[in-house]
């Protein structure tokens, strides 16, 4: 087991300097957009989206319910699991690599991915229950997503464990709100 792990974290680390190493010369411009992308996932954006839709939409508070189950589930989970596995943060890790991040991250951790983790459940939850802004929602945590990958504060399986858990945490919301 120790040595699949191993080599699931070896791939997982190859496959960030893969994507990443291209971007190393990007400019300015390019590093501020994402850093705009990466802090859509802090969550402002989803409560103010979730709070509109309340607001105006009918059974709007059935999805801003779902959506808060959602958020909040994903956030206790990853928050247990990013303790427990103590995953440290790309630019810590591969050091000798050359590895610096273009983002300063709220914690020491990097596994699972919070931004990931509850912008795809607000995504879902939200989406689904608004069909016809599925698609522009799931858009969006895609980009925080990669965005986070693309400014070294993720890995790719970060991300990945982070879905999971935002997708599990959704469909609990849509199952007790809808």
């Amino acid at each position: 087991m120790n040595g699949m792990m191993n080599r699931l974290i070896h791939n997982d680390q190859a496959l960030f300097l893969a994507l990443t190493g291209p971007l190393e010369g990007m400019g300015r411009r390019t590093r501020f957009i994402l850093r705009v992308i990466s802090h859509c996932g802090d969550g402002h954006l989803w409560a103010a989206l979730g709070l509109y839709l309340a607001f105006t939409r009918p059974h709007g508070w059935h999805a801003f319910g779902a959506a808060a189950v959602g958020v909040l589930g994903s956030l206790v989970a990853f928050k247990i699991v990013k303790h427990a596995t103590r995953r440290v943060r790309p630019d810590m890790a591969l050091a000798q690599e050359g590895c610096g991040r273009f983002l300063v991250p709220v914690d020491l951790y990097s596994f699972p991915s919070g931004h990931a983790s509850t912008s795809l459940a607000a995504a879902l939850t939200l989406g689904v229950s608004f069909p016809t802004l599925l698609p522009l929602l799931l858009g969006l945590a895609l980009c925080i997503a990669a965005s986070r990958v693309a400014l070294k504060v993720h890995y790719p399986l970060d991300i990945l464990a982070g879905w999971i858990l935002g997708a599990s945490a959704g469909c609990l919301g849509l199952l007790l709100f809808l």
